[in-house]
């Protein structure tokens, strides 16, 4: 993946998880990776995985394409 979007799928991250209160441990644990493997994810020293997008658009309430794509009304 690009470095941008890489930095829209943590923009889209961090702002759920503020959103909802919750941490991004408990959003890892939510989607089934370590807390460790969602941060090199999001700081892009690790590939997404489609599964794994997958799971996370499940748990943000978000379509897939919504988790790498810049908007502020789309999460």
């Amino acid at each position: 993946m690009t470095s941008s979007i890489t930095a829209t799928i943590k923009t889209n991250i961090e702002r759920y998880v503020s959103e909802n209160d919750m941490t991004r441990g408990a959003l890892a644990s939510k989607i089934g990776i370590s807390r460790s493997s969602l941060y090199e994810k999001m700081d892009g020293k690790r590939p997404w995985l489609l599964d794994e997008i997958i799971s996370l658009a499940s748990v943000m309430g978000c379509e897939e394409k919504d988790i790498w794509t810049s908007s502020e009304t789309s999460l």
